[in-house]
């Protein structure tokens, strides 16, 4: 791939991107991940893989939350794909490679309900998930829960922290529990397997810990506000 081409579908990505850095930062995230990937994958179209890994979130900023399109497909992965591939037609690549990468991005969220199909999407599919595994996963889905008011945890009814069940409200902790936790069944590739392996016992070292903490300080709260409620009344 020309330099000036990958120049200029950067260029064209922050443009998308103009003031939302957390995305863009995310973008070259997946892109570093997709290019490791590929390291494995000699069948893969290099360039299809990098020009949607650089392109895969531009629709952010025109999606609707929670709205869909027939089929289960994340509004910003339509939005994406029909702009990347004007884009691409628009700057002189070929109808074959447009579209190839515009059916990457299509398929490339985890909400997304029609799964990758070629080897290509799923390189993007793959990478999108890995930078929801390890440490970066975990502030991720901490700072989009917050955006959205969503508490870190819920108490149960003794008031000590709920390890995060299917049908509780929404928290990060749940968040975990139910989707971060099950992330290793998500993956295609070997190389994106053996990454988000390694990656998961970092995430899960967290939660543990982060369950241990809040839970013993609710536990200890507890008891001593108990203790001085009977003392009070002696």
């Amino acid at each position: 791939m020309e330099y000036g081409k990958y120049q200029n579908i950067v260029e064209f990505m922050e443009e998308c991107m103009q003031g939302d850095i957390s995305n863009r930062l995310h973008t070259y995230r997946v892109l570093n991940y997709a290019l490791q990937i590929l390291e494995t994958e000699a069948s893969a179209c290099r360039e299809v893989v990098i020009v949607a890994a650089l392109l895969h979130d531009i629709g952010h900023k025109e999606r609707r939350y929670g709205r869909k399109i027939p089929g289960d497909v994340p509004y910003h992965a339509k939005v994406g794909s029909e702009k990347s591939y004007g884009f691409l037609i628009g700057n002189g690549y070929e109808e074959e490679i447009a579209k190839h990468v515009a059916d990457c991005i299509f398929t490339h969220s985890l909400n997304s309900k029609i799964p990758p199909k070629t080897l290509e999407a799923k390189i993007v599919f793959d990478a999108d998930k890995l930078d929801l595994t390890g440490a970066m996963g975990a502030v991720r889905t901490a700072l989009s829960g917050a955006a959205a008011g969503e508490p870190l945890y819920l108490l149960d009814g003794e008031g000590i922290p709920s390890r995060g069940k299917k049908k509780e409200d929404p928290s990060l902790l749940r968040d975990y529990q139910q989707q971060l936790k099950k992330l290793l069944k998500v993956f295609n590739t070997a190389k994106a397997q053996k990454i988000a392996a390694k990656q998961q016992k970092t995430m899960d070292l967290y939660f543990e810990e982060l369950l241990r903490e809040v839970g013993k300080n609710h536990k200890n709260g507890n008891r001593l506000a108990q203790k001085y409620c009977r003392e009070k009344a002696e």
